[in-house]
């Protein structure tokens, strides 16, 4: 049972890290609305569970706060990561630019 908590939690923050990674590249959004983007991004998945729960009437989909908690840290830290390409990135580019 432990296994299955700590799969969920790994699997509740990797689903969202893709989007906290790419949302630079779609749109310009500063650094300081990202959290709040972060828990839309959470609230409107546990929304769509929400939905699909009661469309179908199935049990299955749960609502859970620790979901959207765990929803926006995979934002936050996909645009953690994203963040620190860029800087490496700008710095390389910038180390490259003056040796030439």
């Amino acid at each position: 049972m432990p296994n299955l908590c700590v799969r969920n939690i790994v699997d509740s923050i990797l689903l969202t890290m893709p989007f906290g990674f790419g949302v630079s590249f779609i749109a310009q959004i500063k650094a300081r609305n990202i959290p709040w983007l972060a828990l839309a991004v959470g609230l409107v998945f546990e929304a769509i569970q929400l939905a699909i729960s009661l469309i179908f009437r199935s049990p299955f989909r749960v609502i859970d706060i620790n979901d959207l908690l765990l929803n926006t840290i995979g934002v936050l830290l996909g645009y953690g990561v994203f963040m620190v390409f860029a800087r490496a990135y700008l710095a390389i580019t910038q180390h490259l630019q003056s040796a030439a």
